[in-house]
């Protein structure tokens, strides 16, 4: 088929299935979320079919342009939103859920170079998955877990890890020989707990975003890896999920910062090695060790899920960059263990702030600083041997925690703040 006539017979069946399950809900007066989730998966099924009808990325930037813009035009004129746009807009919470929905449509399948297993089974798992979790978590859900944006469910959790697998498993199973069985299930399961993890970090609507990239990118990954080594890393993912969760009432960070956690966790693990997955590792233990001291004095301590954000993006950020510039694996592990040994002493400031408010402040800032560049680099010292990386790591550190100490503790964006300063100071890290 041409593209443009492929381009328009799409364009034609999504807003007639928009129209049919708009009409529909007003008709049947079904629940909001059950409308929105209709749309979700109808529209995720018609693209399903995109490695078929298209050979090129153009006709899928075109149709995500005019998706898009349809989107933005039932937004804005509130007669279509509350026709046509009903069953979208019927929910309370604000989302942008459908933009990225389709800009991960157009990125998934710009990323999967036309292989139909890389591009369906991350659509495939978005559009079945995140439906059936958030339609079993409204109605079922009764342990919940709070999150940037409300509360989440265990039950929906647990239905998205559920659909996830069998979304992966049976076409690995019908369509991917170069696995074996063994391999598939290995594979789906470990993915399946993927997207458990990152649809419980996503908020406002970007697990539609998060869940496709998330999912191709831990695919592609996959798909060469032995039995033994997939087994591995399910085993490593299941034991940091077990572990968080036993220790948890030891924590500040609330349920998805937890999950979190062990998401930040395995990805250092997975991308680089253990000198990369050993500094955060001490990072949390420490975290476990102090929490409980501090909460004796200050009860109401918590952390959300930014607390998390912004150590992940600093730290994912040089390996990364290693990834781009095809370094050997562990070239930038020094700045990064700079970032971890920043944050480390910045949260020790702040535990020390509240068990010692007596001590001067240069003290504080002193100790805080050469215990969390002792502790950070150990993994490094004990691999590779001495090095000047800590003596190097020790004045950024210092002027990281003296750079905290400056910063309003009600300052909405002081956890940007921090990731800034702490990623622009691991640069020397590369002397």
């Amino acid at each position: 088929m041409h593209p443009v006539a492929a381009i328009v017979l799409v364009s034609v069946i999504l807003a007639a299935l928009m129209v049919g399950i708009s009409w529909l809900a007003r008709r049947f007066s079904w629940e909001a979320e059950l409308a929105r989730k209709a749309v979700h998966v109808s529209l995720g099924t018609v693209t399903l079919s995109f490695p078929w009808l298209f050979d090129e990325l153009w006709p899928v930037l075109v149709l995500g342009v005019l998706a898009i813009s349809g989107f933005l035009i039932l937004r804005m004129k509130r007669s279509l939103r509350e026709g046509v746009g009903g069953a979208l807009h019927g929910v309370e919470r604000r989302t942008f859920g459908e933009i990225y929905f389709t800009l991960a449509v157009a990125l998934v399948f710009w990323l999967s170079k036309g292989d139909p297993i890389l591009y369906c089974i991350p659509i495939l798992i978005l559009t079945v998955a995140d439906a059936a979790g958030a339609l079993v978590g409204k109605r079922y859900g009764e342990t919940g877990y709070a999150t940037l944006s409300g509360r989440k469910s265990a039950e929906g959790s647990v239905t998205i890890f559920t659909a996830t697998f069998f979304s992966a498993h049976i076409p690995l199973l019908l369509a991917a020989p170069e696995l074996s069985r063994s391999g598939t299930l290995l594979v789906a399961l470990t993915l399946a707990v993927l997207v458990m993890l990152f649809e419980a970090v996503a908020t406002h609507g970007l697990d539609n975003l998060c869940i496709p990239f998330g999912g191709w990118f831990a695919l592609q990954r996959f798909m060469d890896k032995t039995d033994g080594e997939m087994a591995i890393r399910l085993l490593v993912l299941v034991i940091l999920l077990g572990m968080v969760m036993i220790v948890r009432k030891r924590s500040s960070l609330d349920g998805s910062a937890i999950l979190g956690a062990v998401l930040y966790g395995f990805l250092c693990w997975s991308l680089g090695s253990w000198l990369w997955f050993l500094p955060p590792l001490i990072l949390f233990a420490s975290h476990l060790i102090h929490t409980p001291l501090v909460q004796k004095v200050d009860a109401k301590l918590n952390h959300d899920l930014r607390s998390i954000l912004g150590l992940a993006a600093t730290t994912i950020a040089w390996m990364l960059i290693g990834t781009v510039f095809q370094r050997q694996p562990d070239y930038y592990v020094v700045p990064f263990t700079i970032v971890i040994a920043g944050y480390f002493a910045m949260t020790s400031f702040g535990t020390l702030a509240v068990l010692k408010p007596d001590w001067p402040r240069s003290l504080r800032i002193i100790l805080v600083s050469l215990k969390a560049v002792i502790l950070s680099f150990l993994p490094l010292l004990a691999f590779n041997g001495w090095s000047s990386a800590p003596l190097i790591a020790l004045p950024a550190v210092l002027f990281t925690v003296w750079a905290f100490s400056q910063v309003d503790p009600e300052n909405p964006r002081r956890r940007w703040q921090q990731a800034l300063v702490v990623f622009a100071i691991s640069f020397i890290g590369l002397v």
